[in-house]
């Protein structure tokens, strides 16, 4: 309830509100008591203690309790960040995604829009850390992941979810719209020039991609598919996107423009 009415008042005004609280429920408990003391009689001084006490006390009180409950709503939404969130390239996480996409399939049984998932992995990425160290691996993905996250739409998820390996779940896409957005991140690779402390690196990627279908509706499926369908990239040359359906003979494989 306290966090509501932070987020619905502001901290000031909600401050501001309880203080004044504080402070006449004091004066009057405190009234009330040491009114008692005396035998129903008061000099100036009693009711100075009295009503000055509660005055310098509850500010201070409210102020630290605030701080207090900020804190621990900052430490909060840290740990949610880091809970979903790939500390590398600050894209969301395995965790997220995987979340994401079970969600998206529960939603598409009950009659929910299609919608595509891809597996995007860097090429010969090995070679990248052998030449360049871990730290310049660390760069590639890095950009890489910045130029993807430039292609996401607002409502797709993108994620780092291992390694050199990326994923992206296109919510209301069908094949046609999934295969164009997975060519233009390849295009955009292609031009990506990484600047490194040995020069300057270029880099391309294979993307597999499947699309929902009622037969496909489980998540280890969908997966597999999208995996069948980046082995097939790779096998094929690398740089290209390659789709993989239920039910296809084989997965196929666009040659880069």
């Amino acid at each position: 309830m306290l966090k509501t009415l932070l987020l619905r008042l502001g901290l000031w005004p909600m401050m501001a509100g309880v203080t004044l609280l504080s402070i006449v429920a004091s004066v009057l408990m405190a009234s009330g008591l040491t009114y008692d003391v005396f035998g129903g009689t008061m000099g100036l001084s009693a009711w100075v203690i009295t009503l000055a006490t509660p005055a310098i006390i509850a500010p201070v009180m409210s102020f630290f309790t605030f701080r207090l409950v900020l804190q621990l709503e900052t430490a909060r939404m840290e740990l949610q960040h880091a809970v979903h969130h790939d500390p590398l390239t600050e894209l969301h996480n395995r965790r997220f995604f995987m979340q994401a996409l079970q969600n998206e399939i529960d939603h598409a049984r009950s009659g929910g829009s299609a919608f595509a998932v891809a597996l995007l992995d860097v090429d010969n990425f090995k070679s990248i850390n052998d030449r360049h160290g871990h730290l310049g691996g660390d760069a590639v993905l890095r950009q890489i992941a910045q130029a993807c996250r430039a292609h996401t739409h607002g409502s797709d998820v993108f994620a780092r979810i291992g390694g050199e390996e990326f994923a992206m779940l296109m919510r209301h896409s069908g094949l046609e719209e999934a295969r164009e957005c997975a060519e233009r991140l390849l295009h955009t690779l292609r031009h990506l020039e990484i600047a490194l402390h040995d020069g300057v690196l270029a880099v391309s990627a294979s993307i597999g991609l499947t699309v929902y279908q009622p037969e496909t509706a489980h998540l280890n499926i969908l997966l597999r598919l999208a995996d069948q369908a980046l082995y097939a990239a790779k096998r094929e040359g690398k740089d290209r996107v390659a789709v993989q359906l239920a039910a296809s003979p084989a997965p196929s494989a666009e040659s880069p423009t």
